[in-house]
């Protein structure tokens, strides 16, 4: 019995030491500062179902990739901190977890593996012996350049070097109506986030009556009047609500109205789902205008609102610089 016991121990002992030489354990622990951190940007990816550690240029066990249902988040382990989130790419976490891999910026992991390639999965970056010397100089460029702007304090969403960006849209194609006459912009833009919410939703925002879009824009401008000069956003989030109180069947506001932001429209697509009207101030082509959002892409630089304009553009970028309301549904 004592020779199985010890046998047992040592066993164990070298079972431990063999999974510390893996690069990402089965079950990686997901730090509870990442769920907090996804909330306050407005994501609820439920739970985890796969991570993996990434190194650094030092070969230090820096980053953790961790892998949700629809999205994958890198998180930095010294300072606590998100600094990338996708939808638009996967990783093959069995390769990662096998092939030492490192993290060199958004989009970029590379992997140390005697094949020439990945089947399973292309996203990965392969490295030979021969380059990683080389490659871990790149890394270690990039990792002093964003430790020198986080010492000057500059925004966390700042800290990626300028190929960062993100693009998040909604899953299915948005309405992209065109509609020139003079101030008919407002009834325009909701028509189009109306199609939208009845044809993937519950059905209850657009009546059978209403089925072409000029019937539905025509309708909101009934309801909206023809008044000489352009709405504010104010007055459209009141005629939103006095169409849905005669034709959604809740007869209530489903709507409301607040400050435009990035983070704000990025969870209204994200997690809810929904397109969001939007109201330029002073753009450089729209000037005071309606335009309903379906997407956002946002990088190192700036933010912007992926548009339909109303007239006829599909995917219009728009800086948040020129953004003032959302109305959102």
């Amino acid at each position: 019995m004592k020779k199985l016991l010890v046998f047992l121990i040592i066993f164990t002992v070298w079972l431990s030491s063999t999974m510390k030489t893996t690069y990402g354990l089965e079950q990686e622990k997901v730090p509870q500062e990442v769920q907090s951190l996804l909330q306050e940007l407005k994501f609820n990816p439920g739970e985890a179902r796969e991570a993996v550690k990434l190194l650094d240029s030092s070969d230090k066990e820096k980053y953790l990739l961790i892998e949700f249902e629809d999205i994958y988040v890198v998180f930095d382990l010294d300072n606590e901190e998100i600094i990338e989130i996708s939808e638009s790419k996967r990783y093959n976490i069995d390769f990662l977890r096998e092939n030492k891999s490192y993290y060199g910026g958004p989009f970029t992991i590379l992997s140390k593996s005697k094949i020439k390639e990945d089947l399973n999965n292309r996203n990965h970056l392969l490295i030979s012996n021969a380059d990683l010397k080389e490659i871990k100089k790149e890394l270690k460029t990039f990792e002093s350049q964003v430790n020198e702007k986080r010492r000057l304090n500059i925004e966390k969403s700042e800290f990626i070097t300028s190929n960062y960006r993100y693009v998040y849209t909604l899953p299915y194609s948005l309405a992209n109506y065109s509609h020139n006459r003079k101030y008919d912009c407002g009834a325009t833009a909701t028509a189009m986030a109306f199609r939208y919410l009845d044809n993937h939703f519950n059905n209850n925002y657009v009546p059978s009556q209403f089925s072409t879009e000029i019937k539905l824009v025509n309708e909101l401008i009934r309801i909206i009047g023809t008044p000489n000069r352009g709405i504010l956003a104010g007055e459209l989030y009141h005629f939103i609500n006095s169409y849905l109180k005669i034709y959604h069947p809740a007869g209530r506001n489903t709507t409301y109205i607040e400050s435009a932001s990035p983070y704000k429209v990025m969870g209204q697509i994200t997690s809810f789902r929904k397109p969001v009207v939007l109201n330029t101030l002073l753009h450089p082509n729209y000037g005071q205008h309606f335009v309903t959002a379906y997407g956002i892409s946002y990088s190192s630089d700036t933010s912007y609102a992926i548009v339909n304009d109303g007239h006829g553009v599909r995917g219009a970028y728009i800086s948040f610089y020129y953004i003032g309301s959302m109305i959102v549904f």
